[in-house]
């Protein structure tokens, strides 16, 4: 029992874990996306494919701007993996836009084929209209976490997302009959989810010999290691990425200071010349009136002394 309890906290806690570093990487790309003037395809094309590469069990992304949703962009191995899947997805666009368009957040996973439960997870920076949706396939995360650890064949589990089953392994229903079973739950942005996981038959077998629980126990906690140290790496890189597109913004900022300085500087060239050329403009018409009024004069002389005979 001791065993079952650890690898079923085991579970939760790693699918908890992911859950969380998802969304707060997700929660980045978003900010990253609004911080942009103008949407950059490239970056943006680039940027997914990174994403899809660190989380496999993302399956598509899009960036919705109002209600308009658009640069959506498939996970090339999932496309390898499911062909159709895009046409299944295009065939359900219906419904994720009244999902996207409801509030957001987590949504409710449901079924998109035999092997795919999915959900929409969508982040919108305040005071802007633009909206980062993933699409994440919650079974295959599962699928993840069981694989990392080797519990396939030692653990029957069935995991709910607010009372939804999106995971359901083949031998949980002859595996609940026995007396022997585990229930973990946890809560991540409003959503209650539980997972309630029994031994399997060959894991029964195995605990119940003569094998001693040191060699589990030891498993475990390097299993637990290493999942901690490659969410640690993955945590520095994305801190280092996030420095480094600091630095660029400042950059940019400096740039733009040092424009507008030297347009200040030129407005005032321009006005310190305008005002020279009024003071030659006032000089020089001073100076041309002195010689215009004296031949005025010496033309009225003339004038009145050869009138009789001009």
């Amino acid at each position: 029992r001791n065993t079952l309890e650890r690898e079923s906290s085991f579970v939760a806690s790693n699918l908890e874990t992911n859950l969380r570093h998802l969304y707060q990487a997700v929660q980045r790309m978003a900010e990253r996306i609004v911080l942009q003037d103008t949407f950059n395809a490239s970056t943006w094309n680039a940027e997914a494919q990174k994403y899809f590469s660190d989380f496999p069990y993302l399956i598509a992304m899009n960036v919705q701007d109002g209600n308009n949703v658009k640069h959506q962009i498939y996970s090339p191995s999932w496309l390898h993996y499911s062909p159709t899947l895009s046409d299944s997805i295009k065939n359900e666009q219906d419904r994720f836009s009244l999902l996207i368009n409801q509030n957001f957040g987590m949504f409710v996973p449901f079924a998109l084929n035999a092997e795919h439960y999915v959900g929409w997870l969508s982040f919108k920076p305040q005071r802007n209209t633009r909206q980062l949706n993933v699409l994440v396939d919650y079974r295959m995360l599962i699928y993840d976490i069981l694989e990392q650890a080797d519990l396939f064949s030692r653990l029957e589990l069935s995991v709910l997302f607010s009372l939804e089953t999106i995971y359901h392994s083949s031998g949980y229903k002859d595996s609940k009959q026995g007396h022997l079973g585990q229930y973990s739950e946890f809560s991540f942005i409003g959503h209650n989810i539980s997972i309630e996981a029994y031994p399997s038959t060959s894991a029964l077998a195995y605990w119940q010999s003569s094998l001693p629980n040191l060699v589990l126990a030891v498993g475990l906690l390097i299993s637990l290691l290493i999942t901690w140290l490659i969410h640690l790496l993955q945590s520095l890189i994305e801190k280092h990425q996030l420095v480094a597109f600091n630095q660029q913004l400042q950059a940019e900022v400096r740039k733009k200071q040092q424009a507008q300085s030297a347009l200040v500087a030129s407005n005032q060239k321009l006005l310190s010349s305008n005002r020279d050329l009024e003071q030659f403009a006032f000089i020089a018409s001073h100076d041309l009136k002195e010689p215009l009024r004296k031949i005025q004069a010496f033309g009225n002389l003339l004038a009145g002394e050869y009138a009789d005979k001009i």
